[in-house]
């Protein structure tokens, strides 16, 4: 039961920072450059980890799509990685004809560009990929440990069918190429996509690295059944916000083998969990100095699931899930849920609680929507069809976006996250 935001500006910057976009800064994507632009002074995974000289060697490869400017190849790199190669703004128009940026930390700590905004011509899904492969090529050389975030921009609009020679096996092959974006053509980027990747971990020496796969937002409307047209991508249901997340241990025999895990987890979840496999917690990185021991970070580490061979349920998972989507915005929304119930509030007032009438496990896994005028919970009066059950499901989440709103509101125009005292949503 993983979240993400329900588009990926602010997913990413989850990611990176461990923190709700309300503390990082990035709660939406485009508009108001102040909040889909990560800021410099954030904490970041590649920061943490040579905050604590870990000796890892860290690389950013791919879609980067968190600043304001496409003429700063430099900003990757101030955000802590060593190197950085891919697309900084969030999509292309041409999957074969598209700009790339390159930069890197050299040994004196200064910055060097080495392209900005060029025009290539390979495509994208594959450049990024040979791109990755000779960087790990030369990691395998040194022995030292890394990081690699891999961030393809497919299955992105514009849909298309992708060259044949990443199609071969497949049904796509056959595909008429319209050259109208559809359906049919998003599956086969997908195919494409996961070649390449396969290509990618090719390349790895499995037997002792962590990988971490997940999605940055839900499907895009335009390909998605017709029940599920506007509660997709950029909504705050269930088609928006939840993604597929799946560790994959080192394949050394001494990890847990494979299980599926029911709990509540959250993108912020998966800066713990890179320090943890990295040797490092958050809880004692903090005493390594300003600003990492004044900063509220949301997640928790999801470790103990692939270390502990029995282990489907944590006693530390979190009770109830926090997303939202522009909330600082008029039609924006804040949402929570638990297990088995989920309560969305508009900032227009209207508020939806839904049922999760579903398991992981069920193919059909929707929402059952419970036809109830929630608003009258705000008068504190229960309609006669609703139990106190579900009354009382009702109250704990409202408190929670209560909380979570509360908290914002606090941290809105805090841009230095040793200043932040806002308490946490935990």
């Amino acid at each position: 039961n993983a979240w993400a935001y329900s588009s990926c500006s602010p997913t990413r910057a989850s990611m990176l920072t461990g923190r709700y976009g309300f503390r990082n800064g990035v709660t939406q994507v485009g508009g108001d450059f102040e909040q889909s632009v990560i800021e410099e002074n954030e904490m970041t995974i590649p920061k943490a980890l040579d905050a604590e000289n870990s000796h890892y060697t860290h690389a950013n490869i791919g879609k980067w799509h968190l600043q304001n400017s496409i003429i700063d190849g430099e900003y990757p790199i101030k955000m802590g990685w060593d190197f950085y190669y891919g697309l900084l703004n969030g999509s292309v128009n041409n999957y074969s004809q598209w700009e790339a940026t390159e930069s890197r930390r050299l040994a004196d700590n200064s910055i060097k560009v080495f392209r900005l905004q060029e025009l290539q011509s390979s495509y994208i899904t594959t450049a990024i990929s040979d791109k990755a492969i000779g960087w790990l090529n030369k990691k395998n050389s040194t022995g030292s440990p890394w990081l690699l975030w891999l961030a393809y921009t497919a299955p992105h609009s514009p849909f298309h069918k992708p060259p044949g020679d990443l199609l071969e096996g497949s049904s796509y092959v056959d595909l008429a190429d319209t050259g109208e974006s559809n359906a049919d053509y998003y599956q086969a980027m997908i195919y494409a996509m996961d070649k390449e990747l396969g290509r990618v971990l090719s390349a790895i020496d499995l037997s002792n690295t962590f990988i971490i796969f997940l999605g940055d937002n839900g499907t895009p409307g335009e390909v998605v059944a017709d029940e599920l047209i506007g509660k997709a991508k950029g909504s705050p249901y269930e088609g928006g916000l939840r993604v597929p997340l799946m560790i994959i241990p080192p394949l050394n025999g001494i990890y847990s083998s494979p299980k599926q895990i029911d709990d509540l987890v959250h993108t912020v979840d998966v800066f713990p969990t890179i320090l943890e496999m990295a040797g490092l917690e958050f809880s004692t990185l903090k005493a390594v100095g300003a600003p990492l021991e004044n900063i509220d970070n949301d997640g928790r580490s999801l470790l103990d699931y692939v270390t502990d061979e029995n282990l489907t349920t944590h006693f530390e998972a979190p009770f109830a899930l926090y997303g939202e989507v522009s909330p600082f915005e008029a039609n924006g929304s804040r949402t929570a849920r638990n297990k088995y119930f989920k309560l969305i509030r508009r900032n227009t007032g209207k508020e939806e609680f839904y049922a999760l009438d579903c398991t992981i496990s069920m193919a059909s896994c929707i929402n059952t929507f419970l036809p109830t005028d929630t608003t009258d919970f705000l008068k504190n009066t229960l309609p006669e069809d609703l139990s106190s059950q579900l009354f009382s499901a009702y109250r704990i989440l409202s408190d929670q976006l209560d909380l979570a709103e509360e908290i914002s509101n606090c941290e809105a125009g805090i841009f230095d996250p040793v200043q932040t005292a806002c308490g946490n949503l935990h």
